[in-house]
């Protein structure tokens, strides 16, 4: 669905107010300050299986998300926002971020922010915002929290190819089929989880190509190849690197997560990404747990709602629901 909606249809003093009606039921509730030329302000929203995109344009008040504004409603959602014009101070858990145009950063829509824009007197504040639910993100709730309310460069990198990505949506995404929009809701997912993922590992010092690194890397590499072989054990990686079992657990140290458990999250990584395709409709959820080393019906959906917050068949529904007809 895209729909589309704009202030300057109504008088100057009920501007305000009816954006927050409209902020309320299309985006994250918060509440603004009015300025000196009236409130001009306009929002394009478009569902992305079940991301959502907005694209907006606003004057330059005061926002804030209040306490009393998630009691009442909380989408459960990670935001992330990109600046196309103007300049953006957003503060939330202590940290704050200022925002120059083609920036990102995260907020979680569970804890109270502010923010404040300085936009052209003519063109406002603009700037795109990708709603995740955080039910779907692979990642941990706790390392996430690190990067809310953090300047995320977008000029080059990861940053670059996801500022990219938003904005190629927003111009084309009216022209996609909805087994399209399914299959995009995926890369997005996809592209903000490596976002994530980077910034979160940017901090440390990375390792030298040394002989250790490289088995690492082959390692991870043959682990990938034979993801559907229920035979993938530890025993079995070992055996096939020539090292004894006891190193390859030395070696998955540093990733903070036993082998088993790394196999475990990949193989549901490969399980959700089938679960998003359309074309793979036709293949019942036990077959695509199957198909990645899962047997056990029962096991599987106890484990990917336990690691998703949500059950397989209802991601199935909800990834891939149909758009509606565009309104604008």
């Amino acid at each position: 669905m895209r729909t589309s909606t704009r202030t300057d249809r109504l008088s100057v003093s009920d501007r305000l107010d009816w954006w927050e009606q409209i902020d309320v039921k299309a985006t994250i509730p918060t509440r603004g300050s009015e300025c000196e030329n009236g409130f001009r302000a306009s929002l394009c929203a478009m569902d992305i299986g079940a991301l959502q995109l907005h694209a907006f344009r606003f004057p330059s008040p005061q926002v804030f998300r209040a306490p009393e504004l998630i009691g009442c409603f909380d989408s459960n959602v990670y935001v992330l926002w990109l600046a196309m014009s103007g300049t953006m101070q957003i503060t939330q858990r202590r940290r704050s971020a200022a925002l120059a145009p083609g920036d990102l950063v995260i907020y979680d829509s569970s804890y109270p922010f502010t923010g404040s824009t300085h936009g052209d007197p003519i063109d406002s504040f603009a700037g795109l915002q990708l709603h995740v639910p955080k039910s779907l993100v692979p990642l941990p709730g706790d390392k996430l929290t690190r990067l809310t309310a953090t300047r995320l460069p977008a000029q080059s990198g990861i940053g670059a190819v996801v500022r990219r990505h938003l904005v190629g949506l927003t111009r084309h995404i009216a022209d996609c089929t909805a087994t399209d929009a399914a299959l995009l809701a995926t890369i997005t997912l996809d592209l903000f989880a490596a976002l994530c993922a980077h910034h979160l590992e940017a901090p440390a010092v990375r390792p030298s190509q040394t002989p250790t690194r490289a088995l690492q890397e082959r390692i991870l590499a043959f682990i990938h190849r034979n993801l559907a072989d229920p035979r993938l054990t530890a025993d079995a990686i070992a055996a096939a690197h020539q090292i004894s079992t006891r190193h390859l657990y030395k070696l998955f140290q540093e990733q903070e997560v036993s082998v088993a458990a790394w196999i475990r999250q990949r193989r549901l990584e490969r399980c959700r990404h089938d679960l998003a395709d359309p074309h793979l409709n036709a293949r019942p959820i036990h077959a695509v747990a199957a198909r990645w080393g899962f047997p056990n019906k029962g096991h599987f959906s106890r484990l990917f709602r336990a690691t998703y917050g949500i059950p397989p068949a209802e991601y199935r529904r909800q990834v891939q629901r149909e758009p509606e007809v565009a309104v604008c």
